[in-house]
């Protein structure tokens, strides 16, 4: 296990630098609802974390709270230490393992780090395809 452990300094607080460009703004409750509703519940989280199943199948109730946790994110651009560290477990690649080679290494994360992950990952992606289309020319050779 030691060979996969990697230990550098952690910041207490991780602020995020976002170009002025992608300016800090809400994201919408639909959103939100819509990600605790795909969560996938097989999926193995931190075990500091509580089920996921929960957000999902309580996503109604739990969106709103969930929702300004995620909005405060976005407005501080300081995500949370905890939804940052992650939980390593050894899958063995073979049925005898030996060897540290014998095991992939999987980091287990909290779900609503995932969660607010994805509605980043689909605001960034939309962002720069607009500022590619927008920016974009044809080249005269």
């Amino acid at each position: 296990m030691e060979h996969f452990i990697t230990v550098e300094g952690i910041p207490e607080r991780s602020v995020v630098q976002l170009p002025d460009s992608l300016p800090p703004q809400p994201v919408s409750l639909g959103k939100i609802k819509t990600a605790l509703r795909r969560i996938k519940t097989l999926q193995v989280t931190h075990p500091d974390d509580y089920p996921s199943w929960v957000s999902q199948r309580f996503a109604t109730d739990l969106f709103l709270p969930i929702t300004d946790i995620i909005n405060t994110i976005v407005m501080t651009r300081i995500f949370p230490d905890r939804w940052k560290k992650s939980a390593i477990k050894l899958l063995p690649k073979i049925p005898q393992p030996s060897t540290f080679q014998d095991y992939r290494p999987i980091s287990l994360l909290h779900h609503l780090s995932k969660v607010a992950e994805s509605v980043f990952t689909k605001r960034l992606r939309r962002s720069l395809h607009t500022k590619l289309q927008t920016n974009s020319h044809t080249q005269k050779g």
